[in-house]
């Protein structure tokens, strides 16, 4: 693994069937944030985890300790078969309120811009 990523951290926002088998996968390679807004759920994880990599919150507070975030929210169909962002529009607010402070870590040698 690349030495720039050892110390990050990801959150995974989501943790219905595919952003809890993500965050389990990324446990395994980087400290991971698994943040849902479902109280039972996080419950029930948090009292059967015994994965270190891995924390499980539903304290948005905690979003701002990730250096990455994976947004893995359901994007349900409508009656006129158009998606419903309703989801990911509300996790995209509530991870706004709580990034941490930028910061320029990473350096894309193949990047066009100064």
């Amino acid at each position: 693994m690349d030495h720039k990523l050892k110390d990050k951290t990801v959150c995974i926002a989501g943790l219905g069937y595919v952003g809890l088998p993500l965050a389990l996968a990324f446990s395994e390679h980087l400290k991971t944030i698994g943040f849902d807004v479902d109280a039972g759920k996080i419950r029930e994880l948090f009292q059967a985890n015994d994965n270190p990599g891995i924390v499980f919150t539903g304290d948005p507070e905690e979003i701002g300790n990730a250096d990455f975030i994976i947004i893995a929210v359901p994007t349900p169909v409508t009656k006129s078969k158009d998606p419903d962002l309703s989801y990911i529009e509300s996790a995209a607010r509530t991870i706004g309120t709580h990034l941490k402070a930028a910061r320029s870590w990473y350096s894309n040698p193949q990047s066009t811009r100064a």
